[in-house]
């Protein structure tokens, strides 16, 4: 798990889901939970599958990408520790932060990553939005555990958007095996907060 500055929150993160008009009933339970209040109901955090709105704010919580926006609006390395652009805005190289885990205590690198960029890509995944982010791409390769480049097409610099983007977030292929069409509902990711408590259209106990 990868916890930074701005997401190195001590509290239990409460997300809970129902009609608008009940909103005014809830109530925190202590002064260490935060309660969220959402009008739509997540059908997957399946990163790969998902393509809600309400699924990208939650997967914000549970995941992190390997680059991210800055107070100035402008991209830096994340779970990268640096990245650097080929002149001809094709080759995307990057260097892997070492010594993160997924929730479940599998490491995450660039060769874990590399195997959830595939199955993004994969025809059978029918991945509705993280697969038409990187349909640019030519070709992934991972020289060690900690390098990842990514060659494009051809040149696209809003590439960085869809790198900083929940739906591209890496996700535990260990956990992948483990739940198979269930890991929807069971995601495991690297980021500051992990699903404790699902009840579907009531809430999400992070």
């Amino acid at each position: 798990m990868i916890l930074f500055g701005r997401l190195s929150l001590k509290f239990c993160l409460i997300i809970i889901f129902f009609l608008c008009f009940s909103c005014e009933n809830v109530e925190t339970e202590s002064p260490d939970q935060l309660i969220l209040t959402l009008g739509e109901n997540p059908e997957t955090l399946d990163p790969h599958k998902a393509s809600l709105a309400v699924e990208s704010d939650i997967l914000l919580q549970i995941g992190a990408t390997l680059l991210d926006y800055g107070p100035d609006l402008k991209f830096y390395p994340y779970l990268a520790e640096e990245y650097s652009v080929s002149g001809d805005g094709k080759v995307w190289s990057f260097r892997i932060r070492k010594g993160i885990n997924h929730h479940d205590g599998t490491p995450f690198n660039a060769r874990t990553y590399k195997k959830n960029l595939d199955r993004a890509i994969a025809p059978e995944t029918a991945s509705p939005i993280a697969a038409s982010y990187l349909s640019l791409i030519e070709n992934i390769e991972t020289p060690d555990d900690y390098e990842l480049i990514i060659t494009l097409k051809s040149p696209f610099l809003p590439f960085a958007y869809y790198l900083a983007d929940p739906f591209l977030q890496p996700i535990s292929n260990a956990a992948l095996n483990k739940y198979g069409l269930d890991y929807g509902q069971n995601p495991v990711s690297v980021g500051p907060f992990k699903i404790r408590e699902w009840k579907s259209g009531e809430k999400i106990v992070l």
